[in-house]
């Protein structure tokens, strides 16, 4: 036995020093391999989405049509930090070429398509302000999505300013230029270019030491608008005989968003949010969204929820209709009603969830179209 214990002693320590040696081997060729510092700057990021997806759609005539069905959507993104004041991002997700969308549906084994989700170069010459362009994620602060998808990336430039002017509170003022189209063609042969420009600007407050106040009015005027149409329009925006847009949908936004932390113990969060929009359009040209939220401020840990409810309005002609969100009302203006969901921690960065919409139109619609619409989503979400 004695002599037994001593060969296995023997045996243990030479595959250690072998371990060890092997060890330092490898270590000196990582140290003969340099990473590049672009790719040691670079932060990667992504998500992963399975969703179940029932729905009603009814038109005025009462014929109803019923569907279900399994998507997903997987995203990536990179940023690079260039050097101390530029950066470039880089996206891509799954998804055609609908800008309000980046869901594939699960279908007869059909290759999935890829599309680059947002490509920018930003420059941040110093701590108050930032300067990008290109395919970028929307630079506005919207309390909600009542105008803007949040898949939406616009196509344009933008700047973001901040200043703080007390403790704890600090003003914004967002500049953007976003181009709608790239070419319009005008009766008289010219050729202009559909363009929307925003200003922005708000305050954010954190009060009290833990909650915190966002408001923001937004102006957009836009230019050679009325008369053209969009592919992505969702029909229901007034147009002329020949479909094309007889306003230029200038508008006025303002959001606001309270959070409050630690007020119940039960209910350790409470966020309230609001939305407002009117347009220069004649008639019909409000929108607004009234929203709550509580539960955890997260729900990225094990057992966090969070439970949300809206209610919006938005009218035909409030605002151009390929922006709003494309799940209510199948994106469309001139619809209401509600929107209901619950959301709960599997483990950490993995949820599950569920959304529902209860819709209808605001005006009667024409034969046909779109009357009352519900829907369902059951969602799984992971990411890293």
């Amino acid at each position: 036995m004695k002599k037994n214990g001593l060969k296995a002693f023997i045996v243990g320590v030479t595959l250690l020093a072998i371990g060890i040696s092997l060890a330092g081997s490898a270590r000196a060729e990582e140290d003969k391999i340099k990473i590049p510092k672009w790719l040691q700057d670079t932060k990667f990021s992504g998500d992963f989405r399975l969703r179940y997806q029932p729905q009603e759609n009814q038109d005025y005539e009462e014929q109803s049509l019923e569907r279900s069905r399994w998507r997903i959507r997987l995203r990536l993104g990179a940023v690079t930090k260039i050097n101390d004041m530029w950066e470039v991002g880089l996206g891509v997700a799954t998804g055609g070429n609908d800008p309000r969308s980046t869901n594939w549906t699960l279908n007869e084994f059909e290759s999935i398509d890829m599309k680059f989700d947002y490509a920018y170069a930003k420059f941040k010459p110093a701590k108050w302000v930032s300067i990008e362009g290109g395919q970028i994620k929307n630079p506005i602060f919207i309390a909600r999505d009542l105008m803007w998808d949040t898949d939406i990336r616009p196509d344009g430039f933008a700047a973001k300013m901040n200043w703080g002017v007390a403790k704890d509170m600090k003003l914004f003022v967002t500049p953007a230029v976003f181009i709608l189209d790239e070419k319009r063609e005008r009766e008289s042969g010219t050729q202009e270019m559909p363009i929307m420009g925003v200003l922005q600007a708000g305050v954010d407050w954190k009060f009290l030491g833990k909650h915190r106040l966002q408001v923001a009015g937004s102006g957009y005027l836009n230019s050679n608008i009325e008369g053209w149409s969009s592919d992505n329009s969702g029909g229901y925006n007034s147009v002329d005989e020949d479909g094309n847009l007889i306003y230029d949908y200038n508008a006025f936004a303002l959001d606001a968003d309270v959070r409050f932390v630690d007020v119940l113990s039960f209910i350790p969060f409470i966020r309230l949010s609001g939305q407002y929009v009117v347009s220069d359009a004649d008639s019909k040209n409000t929108g607004w969204l009234a929203g709550l939220r509580f539960g955890q401020p997260t729900i990225w840990e094990r057992w966090k929820w969070q439970i949300r409810y809206n209610y919006r309005s938005l009218e035909r002609d409030a605002w151009l209709d390929f922006l709003p969100d494309s799940d209510f009302f199948d994106g469309r203006t001139n619809g209401k009603g509600h929107e209901i969901s619950a959301y709960i921690g599997l483990a950490k960065n993995v949820t599950i969830g569920i959304d529902y919409y209860d819709t209808e139109a605001i005006d009667t619609p024409e034969p046909g179209e779109l009357y009352k619409q519900k829907i369902l989503q059951a969602d799984l979400v992971l990411r890293w």
